[in-house]
């Protein structure tokens, strides 16, 4: 017999840290990005369901990604200019 669990944590519980710091630690382990490699990249994709949530995670990101260097960047879709 199968069962679904539904939980909701906190803010602030460490949702993000939970997948971006493990994703963080792998892309520390690639070459970095140079004109001969740079048409692999990105390293790391997240997607979200909404815009609010991709700047979340966003900001979030750039907590632990700033200090080793790395750039986040949020793209998203359904904006009028």
């Amino acid at each position: 017999m199968h069962t679904h669990t539904n939980a909701k944590l906190l803010i602030g519980s460490g949702k993000t840290a939970a997948f971006v710091i493990p994703m963080l630690t792998f892309i520390s382990n690639m070459p970095p990005f140079t004109e001969e490699n740079r048409h692999l990249g990105p390293y790391g994709l997240v997607l979200a369901p909404t815009r609010e949530l991709a700047q979340q995670i966003e900001s979030e990101a750039k907590k632990f990604a700033a200090p080793l260097g790395f750039r986040c960047v949020s793209i998203v879709g359904g904006v009028c200019f």
